[in-house]
């Protein structure tokens, strides 16, 4: 047989062989007999399907079998970038109990009567908002964004935080549409107070107050956000030019004392998940319980408010004739006219007039009581909702709902020079306070 060694004509191939030394065979005789027609004719059909440049397919090819590559999956299609979907309101699309948990994440103390049962319908919990606020329920939009969503969670996994909350941000009207697909813009932001960013709130009515109502309507946007938290702190300057907390950690977001406030150091953190459209409705009663569960208001929405309470008068009773007449020209060193400043108000709707100045209207009896009926300067359309919920009846005379009731040891006089001068009746005063 011949030799690989035979065909490289080199020197020393014979003394290789007579060494005996072992030869390698150029090739074998099995790989010198003729291919199967089979095999060529799998190789002739790859080679007219040009195949053979495609490394995946020819990888995937078995020679052993001679089955072909199996076919790849379809891919699945992408989801759109961005879409939105109305899911309470006009040409609403049915998703159940979605529109039901936006409205209870969002006004969910106003809502503990209704019960926490999945069967309550999104009409039903709208109508106990109204009731109880005298805001209405328009709209309720999911906002699918999977870019923001996807940088959201990017932003996590590079930082390493998982924390998220559910937080809400007013917006105007002319800016809803760019915010649904961009998100917020911390460069936007008209607020600084703790911190440069994108601010958000975990009271729905924080977040109302800064929603300004587009004119007639008084239609107010406000957005239900995912808030990716991180690190969080109280905002102090020291930590707004480190961007470290006291204990050298990374900020991502600042709050104010109460926790309440959030500022988003980074735009990525926040992600909005649907817009809700409310609106305050005008001519419903404006009591003091809706007050005090609000709390905080738009100056529009404020002023507005104000306006219609100042209207609001009860109407004049006739003064019936006693032995005794109800309404006094003076009493304790005060008579009508005089300037005062109001003190020791222990009501607590009246708790926010103390240190008002206040003009003395009218001075009557009630429950053998002399009670002193004054006008606060400027706070006429407050003093009418904080009288709601008195339930004390004036005596008969001229009165009005602006005119705050208050005993003589819960004034001081205001002197001739704009200081203050103690009450005439001094400690020893027997006047109960209101």
């Amino acid at each position: 047989m011949d030799t690989y060694l035979d065909h490289l004509d080199l020197p020393g191939a014979d003394d290789l062989e007579g060494a005996g030394l072992a030869v390698r065979p150029r090739c074998s005789s099995v790989l010198l007999q003729s291919f199967p027609d089979t095999y060529l004719d799998h190789l002739d059909r790859l080679d007219r399907l040009d195949r053979l440049d495609r490394l995946d397919r020819l990888g995937a090819w078995d020679p052993c079998t001679m089955a072909p590559p199996p076919p790849k999956p379809e891919p699945r299609p992408a989801p759109p970038p961005f879409s939105r979907t109305t899911i309470y309101g006009a040409g609403a699309v049915a998703m159940p109990g979605e529109a039901e948990r936006v409205l209870r994440a969002a006004f969910g103390p106003v809502l503990e009567a209704v019960g926490d049962g999945d069967g309550v319908a999104a009409q039903d919990l709208a109508r106990e908002v109204l009731e109880q606020t005298n805001y209405e329920v328009l709209e309720i939009v999911r906002i699918d964004n999977h870019v923001a969503e996807e940088t959201q969670r990017a932003f996590g996994q590079a930082h390493g935080i998982d924390n998220y909350a559910t937080v809400f941000h007013g917006t105007f009207h002319a800016n809803a549409a760019r915010i649904e697909r961009q998100g917020p813009r911390s460069a936007c932001s008209q607020r600084d107070k703790y911190g440069k960013g994108v601010y958000a709130a975990s009271s729905v009515w924080e977040a109302v107050a800064y929603a300004a109502p587009d004119g007639v309507g008084l239609h107010q946007c406000f957005f239900v956000a995912s808030l990716l938290q991180g690190n969080t702190a109280v905002f102090d300057l020291a930590a707004s030019h480190s961007g470290v907390d006291r204990q050298g950690r990374p900020l991502h977001t600042t709050t104010n004392p109460e926790g309440t406030v959030f500022c988003a150091w980074y735009e990525s953190q926040l992600r909005m998940t649907h817009r809700v459209t409310v609106r305050w409705v005008p001519g419903r009663p404006h009591t003091p319980v809706i007050h005090n569960r609000i709390k905080i208001y738009h100056p529009d929405i404020w002023q507005r408010i104000k306006t219609a309470a100042a209207h609001v008068f009860v109407s004049p009773v006739p003064v019936v004739a006693t032995t005794k007449p109800a309404d006094l020209p003076r009493h304790a060193g005060f008579g009508v006219g005089d300037a005062v400043t109001l003190k020791s108000l222990e009501v607590a709707t009246f708790q926010r007039f103390n240190g008002k100045r206040a003009v003395i209207q009218r001075i009557a009896r009630r429950n053998r009581r002399v009670v002193f009926y004054v006008e606060v300067d400027g706070e006429g359309a407050a003093v009418t909702v904080a009288r709601q919920g008195l339930t004390a009846q004036p005596p008969p005379g001229p009165m009005s709902t602006t005119w705050l009731p208050c005993f003589s040891s819960q004034m001081d006089r205001v002197g001739a020079s704009g200081g203050t001068a103690k009450s005439m009746l001094g400690k020893h005063a027997r006047e109960a306070t209101l």
